[in-house]
């Protein structure tokens, strides 16, 4: 029976679709049920329509053809049988039916992907991660990078480190970690950024007496200010030498007053993060609070709002590009105060669902001006489905390590202004990073080339990893201590993680394809949305209107040179002129189920 579907398989791609699967059944013959039923059961029939075609089979088997319910049952029993066999040998009965051999689109996808090496991580943020991944039943990723993150945002713009001479890394962060809905991103989001919060109400409480007072003070000597004006600027009565004495006096008067508000140091506002802003407001922001701020998210809506959600066009992304290294932001806003921000610094920790890497990767300014090469990806191997209800409670004491130490560079943070310190490396530190620096060089025209943009920002990440885990080894003395080796190397362990997870994002963002590639990709989307298992050319163009007749020919001659398909000229239904018909490989068919 085998040997009648090889033979009839290019017959059944015509006739076996989902319209007339009734109308052939009229001329199925008993000893043809099973394979009927094999070859629907093997690849042409969605699962959740198997049930209703076998029942149409059973009816036409025991009405049409007199099968007793026993002999129908040992057919099917064949059929399921032999579409295992079948499964088997698809690619060898494609290739002898005139396909290609399949080249999937999936060959170069990653193998399963590594997990956050906590272990490279100090251990009161390893053990914080571990404890936060055993009570929300989330994968350690989400908890270890969200924290990194945190770190980042109580260390930016406090230091930096200097990989060489005239090479310094700000130690911020953009980490962008993608998961479902179902993944508990808010509840990990809450723990983790919940000490940073504790620490900016008390520190807004602590700040609010002192900047009621500074405010007071700066209106008194403004107001004394305007007065020592006035009467400087009254004309002195005779010309005696006291009156012009008088009039002297109240011009220095003036010029005291204006030095006393200049050198005037009020207590400013304290904030720390924002959750979904524009670039206007961020700007604002950064200015408003010391240039640095932090941006924490547990969707993907700022990249809607950078998309354009409220202007209808692509908002400029400049200012975040540039919070991202450090470069000065100046903004002259007609009617608005002129905006200027020096060294800004801006720690960026979303998350957000699958579908926004492929929402992302359609801007072509966040791919074409850097931005999603900025960003630390996470993809956590999902928990759903395996986890548990009883858990086990973060341990206070666990807690309580983490968030002391954090609370210590957050203070160093508050009280910080000035320059950056400087955190240098030691000599062993500094032969590693040379190492690692000589091996990416090759590797940026070898296997990183596709993602040569992410990949060329690989060191500067390293290196900022390596300066947020020194602080939090060394608390406020970071500055004063070297870089060690081992703190390197734990960060080039760490950086291999997001190495991985980029090349898997940018990969799934259609970021390293050629246009070729996505339109085949999309065009082999389409025919598997279309029911059939063969297409004439216009329907293939109703399928797909982003095509015309002239550019659907290169993706229809590249998903045949890949075995998806294969082009031939015949008359539909046997009438009529010859037109070009699409059909589709059974391999490429039972691949697509098997996704």
């Amino acid at each position: 029976m085998r040997s009648w579907v090889r033979a009839q398989w290019g017959e059944a791609m015509v006739y076996l679709n989902r319209a007339d699967f009734s109308a052939w059944l009229a001329t199925t013959t008993p000893a043809n049920i099973f394979s009927a039923a094999a070859f629907f059961l093997a690849f042409n029939a969605p699962e959740d329509e198997q049930a209703d075609r076998l029942g149409e089979l059973q009816g036409v088997a025991l009405t049409d053809h007199r099968l007793s319910p026993d002999e129908f049952r040992r057919a099917l029993d064949m059929a399921q049988a032999w579409a295992r066999d079948w499964s088997a040998q698809v690619d060898t009965v494609a290739e002898q039916l005139g396909f290609a051999p399949l080249e999937p689109f999936d060959e170069d996808k990653p193998d399963a992907l590594p997990a956050f090496p906590a272990e490279a991580l100090p251990p009161a943020m390893r053990d914080y991660a571990l404890a936060i991944s055993e009570s929300i039943q989330v994968p350690v990723d989400m908890a270890a990078v969200g924290l990194l993150a945190v770190c980042a945002l109580a260390v930016q713009s406090v230091w930096k480190v200097e990989i060489k001479p005239d090479w310094a890394e700000p130690l911020n962060l953009y980490a962008l970690i993608i998961a479902r809905p179902s993944e508990r991103k808010s509840p990990v989001l809450r723990e983790i950024a919940s000490p940073v919060y504790n620490f900016e109400t008390a520190e807004q409480a602590r700040r609010e007496q002192p900047i009621r007072e500074g405010q007071a003070k700066r209106q008194i000597l403004e107001k004394r200010l305007a007065a020592a004006i006035d009467a400087a600027a009254k004309p002195a009565k005779g010309k005696s030498t006291a009156a012009q004495a008088g009039g002297l006096c109240a011009e220095q008067d003036v010029y005291d007053l204006q030095r006393e508000i200049a050198e005037l140091q009020e207590v400013k506002p304290f904030r720390l993060l924002a959750d979904d802003v524009t670039p206007e407001a961020l700007t604002s922001l950064l200015a408003a609070y010391g240039g640095r701020i932090g941006v924490f998210s547990a969707e993907g809506g700022l990249f809607k709002i950078l998309s354009g959600l409220y202007s209808g066009q692509s908002a400029n992304i400049d200012g975040f590009l540039k919070a991202y290294s450090g470069d000065p932001v100046r903004v002259d806003r007609k009617g608005r105060p002129s905006e200027t921000i020096q060294d800004p610094a801006l720690t960026l920790l979303l998350m957000a669902q699958p579908q926004v890497l492929t929402e992302i990767a359609g801007n072509a300014d966040f791919s074409g001006k850097g931005l999603l090469a900025r960003f630390l990806y996470s993809l956590p191997a999902s928990k759903v489905g395996g986890r548990t209800y009883r858990t086990k409670p973060i341990p206070a004491d666990v807690r309580d390590a983490f968030c002391q130490t954090l609370a210590a560079m957050l203070e160093v943070q508050a009280s910080h202004t000035g320059p950056a310190q400087i955190i240098r490396l030691s000599d062993e530190a500094d032969a590693l990073s040379e190492a690692f620096a000589n091996v990416l060089e090759l590797r940026l025209c070898g296997d990183l080339a596709d993602v040569e943009g992410w990949a060329g920002k690989y060191h500067g990440q390293v290196a900022r990893i390596a300066g947020i885990l020194h602080c939090f080894e060394n608390g406020p003395d970071a500055g004063a201590e070297l870089l060690t080796g081992g703190t390197f190397q734990a960060a080039a362990t760490i950086g291999a993680y997001f190495l991985a997870h980029a090349q898997a994002a940018l990969t799934h963002a259609g970021l390293t394809k050629t246009p070729l590639r996505r339109d085949a990709e999309y065009l082999w989307r389409r025919l598997q949305t279309g029911g059939k298992a063969y297409f004439t050319r216009k329907e293939v163009l109703r399928l797909c209107q982003r095509f015309d007749a002239e550019s659907l020919r290169p993706p229809l001659e590249e998903l045949a040179r890949r075995g998806y398909i294969k082009l031939e000229r015949r008359r539909p239904e046997g009438k009529g002129r010859p037109s070009e018909t699409v059909f589709i490989s059974p391999a490429a068919l039972l691949g697509a189920q098997g996704d």
